[in-house]
């Protein structure tokens, strides 16, 4: 277990790290090279302090776990020369513009440090914008054995927390999990592509600004202000279940199974061992902030593999698995494809096909306005998308798609109004093709 003291590390940086302001966050990690980090949220500017063996080059990506995150990257030479690039997949990717100036460089018992500032926004869409919000970031680092940059020696993953400069110093540990009540919060937000909340600082991504949602509602538990009670209402909900069903028969059926997808960029609904399975599929819908599409509109994305639907293996028990390893070349075909999102300030949810841009299942929730079938009134209704093979029936013939195959799901939300806690979920029934 690694322990590090964040105040003592940064202090050798005071004269040129800038005075403590609130709005202020500091801090410092130890990895395969060591990272300081000054946000200053006032002056909208950033400090990065990057030490590393002289005679070799050494780098940090930023928003990153691997390679393929494809991070902003800050690489520094044998020589104390440094650069910037947009990472590739296992490849240096290529060097970006300048936006960071050198405030100092020292090298001591064979160690080089260099001081770095630049402003808080990115200068473009591949430099990484740091914020007086994000009190956590992942981060790669990576030494090399030459003077110029090449292959790495060595690589590894690490986080660096940020605290407020007003905070008590104290040992912050590797293996420490924020907690609500004394139960783990695990805000699990993925990098894009496979999510945007990462990049837009949704609230839901660190237990510092998590407003409240499932993980602050477990066993009759509240999240609330020091100085707040528990209100004295009860509000009632109602619900209403209509289930139909038809025997099985093997000659004119097939069996299906489950797959799932969030907005937070990971499989919801697990049932195996998969490594984008969730353990937080919440985000925040936050008030004012819009979009393109609209001023009161706010827009969530994420682009994903089909194979991040499926399971390595399943049991027969795992009611929401459908097994990867018995997908053959021909793919699995897609049956139903239903949104789960919640009222009442979800818009639209649609999800394409981003290899080739085709539209499979676009949602929009209704109204009831009667009492017919999936029209009661006052009920909201949001349609499935369904497929098959009759025809006569009305039904399109349904979409294949392989294990490689990238898809995009795009969640649209009245943001007027804020709403923590907001679900944007494709639950989806799906079958083998043989």
């Amino acid at each position: 277990m690694l322990c590090l003291i964040l105040i003592p590390l940064l202090e050798s940086l005071a004269s040129k790290m800038l005075t403590p302001k609130k709005n202020h966050l500091l801090g410092s990690q130890v990895d395969l090279v060591t990272l300081a980090l000054d946000v200053n949220g006032l002056t909208n500017l950033v400090n990065i302090s990057i030490s590393g063996p002289s005679q070799y080059w050494f780098g940090v990506g930023f928003n990153a776990t691997a390679m393929q995150n494809l991070p902003y990257a800050i690489i520094v030479d044998g020589n104390g020369g440094v650069q910037e690039r947009k990472l590739a997949d296992h490849d240096p990717g290529k060097a970006i513009q300048t936006s960071v100036k050198i405030l100092s460089h020292t090298v001591t018992g064979g160690v080089r440090t260099v001081l770095l500032q630049r402003p808080l926004a990115g200068l473009t869409p591949d430099h990484y914008s740091f914020s007086p919000s994000i009190a956590t970031i992942n981060f790669i680092n990576a030494l090399g054995d030459t003077v110029d940059l090449t292959q790495h020696k060595s690589r590894g993953a690490s986080v660096i927390e940020l605290f407020h400069d007003d905070i008590t110093p104290s040992c912050l540990c590797a293996d420490s999990v924020a907690t609500i009540n004394g139960i783990p919060y695990y805000a699990d937000c993925k990098p894009e592509p496979l999510s945007d909340l990462l990049r837009d600082n949704n609230p839901t991504c660190q237990v510092s600004s998590y407003v409240g949602g499932l993980a602050c509602c477990i066993n009759h538990q509240l999240l609330l202000d020091a100085d707040q009670t528990p209100p004295d209402f009860v509000d009632e909900i109602f619900f209403k279940f209509r289930f139909y069903f038809e025997d099985y028969n093997p000659a004119v059926h097939q069996v299906i199974h489950h797959v799932e997808w969030s907005q937070n960029g990971c499989n919801s609904g697990a049932g195996g061992p998969n490594p984008m399975a969730c353990s937080h599929i919440e985000f925040d819908v936050v008030k004012g902030v819009g979009s393109s599409v609209g001023p009161d509109v706010q827009v969530f994305q994420s682009t994903f593999p089909a194979r991040g639907m499926l399971e390595t293996s399943c049991t027969p028990k795992d009611g929401q698995c459908m097994d990867g390893s018995k997908v053959g070349p021909g793919g699995i075909k897609l049956i139903l494809a239903a949104t789960h999102c919640h009222a009442p300030n979800c818009l639209r949810q649609e999800l394409f096909n981003a290899d080739t841009g085709e539209a499979i299942c676009i949602t929009t929730p209704v109204l009831g306005k009667s009492e017919e079938v999936f029209d009661e009134l006052g009920y909201l209704y949001a349609p499935p998308c369904a497929w098959g093979s009759s025809q006569a029936e009305g039904f399109m013939p349904p979409p294949v798609i392989h294990m490689n195959t990238n898809l995009k799901m795009v969640t649209y939300f009245n943001s007027t109004y804020g709403h923590p806690g907001q679900m944007g979920i494709r639950q989806m029934k799906a079958a083998y093709v043989v």
